[in-house]
């Protein structure tokens, strides 16, 4: 599960809205243990493949507000990016709807930026943190075997990723730390 904070990934790409306080969902990625990238997944039915907006019009408030398109193009645009580019590799699991679902409530759980403001990490001008600190922040509130992901633009804070089993239900380590130094600077 792939989160990002806007005001970074917005400072390096032209945003229509950035939205406040909040990570977002970039994406839900199927993979396998050894490695964050999508698998080419290949399926057999053509359904499967199709982004299909109706399948998730029950959902589309919720996606709106966790699952926003920063780059200007529409919400329905970028979920159905998601959806065709990562969402078909677990279709051996999940239809649209419950891949969806499963992100919402992923996302859900645990509010990134509550744990990490608990934990007296919060955006600021020219603001730094030790990137162990951040893990074990999350650590703490998720699960203290669990390994985020961290990934930085220009050592700045872009995105943390959670892994989690088949299921989606239990968190695990991921298999790489990201690509960030040992500080992170993290602003609003």
């Amino acid at each position: 599960m792939a989160e990002q904070w806007p005001p970074t990934f917005c400072r390096n790409k032209h945003c229509s809205v950035i939205p406040p306080g909040k990570f977002t969902i970039h994406g839900l990625w199927p993979s396998n243990q050894t490695s964050l990238r999508s698998p080419k997944c290949v399926t057999k039915d053509p359904q499967l493949q199709k982004f299909t907006k109706a399948m998730i019009s029950k959902l589309e408030t919720q996606l709106d507000l966790s699952w926003p398109n920063l780059k200007g193009q529409s919400n329905e645009q970028f979920w159905a990016y998601e959806w065709n580019a990562h969402g078909i590799c677990s279709s051996n699991m999940f239809n649209q709807t419950q891949y969806f679902e499963l992100a919402l409530n992923i996302w859900s759980r645990y509010d990134l930026f509550d744990i990490l403001k608990q934990e007296g990490i919060s955006p600021g001008i020219k603001v730094s943190y030790d990137i162990t600190k951040i893990r074990n922040a999350i650590r703490k509130h998720i699960n203290l075997n669990v390994f985020p992901q961290i990934h930085c633009v220009n050592s700045e804070l872009l995105e943390i990723r959670l892994c989690l089993d088949q299921s989606g239900n239990t968190y695990i380590r991921c298999p790489t730390p990201g690509n960030c130094g040992n500080t992170v600077l993290w602003e609003p």
